[in-house]
């Protein structure tokens, strides 16, 4: 597997819903949970060394393991994804919470149709030997998005989600409260 596989299907995850049919995510406040995520530069830094170290292990073992914060996760997002794809999702916080990832952020772009504060749910599942999304609330502001359009974009992330990991099965997707194990090994 390359090395950007590895990291893109880590990420895409959580960024492609925002992309996905050029809608971004939201759902309403209620939501978010009652906590702060904390952003620094070391846990962004955790997040890279623990891509490079499942890169390797996946190259020399065929098998990864990958243990991941929410603090990790949303200061990767922050300090290294926002920088390199320019996502239309300012400052973005991601908590991990009831089966659940939680995104918000403050969304601004000129080629989307709504601006504002935004906060999407999407509930990862294991089906197959593939990690699949769906996606069940996206508001923008006081905008809820109808959720008529949820398996429209759902399926998108899920054909995009099935192309980055052709080839690999994950074993294990398992999600604690701000906590994300990830067991997969080459096909």
């Amino acid at each position: 597997m390359k090395k950007s596989k590895l990291s893109i299907f880590l990420t895409v995850i959580l960024v492609l819903t925002f992309l996905s049919g050029c809608l971004p995510g939201g759902g309403s406040s209620s939501l978010i949970p009652d906590r702060k995520v904390p952003v620094s530069q070391e846990a962004a830094n955790r997040f890279a060394a623990k891509i490079k170290a499942a890169n390797e292990s996946m190259a020399n073992s065929g098998t990864f393991k990958l243990d991941v914060t929410e603090s990790e996760l949303t200061s990767y997002l922050r300090f290294k994804l926002n920088n390199e794809y320019h996502l239309p999702v300012k400052d973005p916080t991601v908590w991990i919470s009831k089966g659940r990832f939680i995104i918000a952020g403050e969304i601004s772009s000129d080629q989307l149709p709504a601006k504002g504060n935004g906060v999407l749910a999407v509930e990862p599942m294991l089906e197959d030997g593939k990690v699949h999304v769906k996606i069940v609330a996206i508001q923008i502001g006081k905008i809820k998005i109808p959720s008529s359009l949820f398996g429209t974009i759902s399926d998108k992330a899920n054909q995009d989600l099935d192309q980055i990991q052709q080839n690999f099965t994950v074993q294990k997707f398992d999600m604690q409260e701000g906590e994300l194990v990830i067991i997969a090994k080459s096909k």
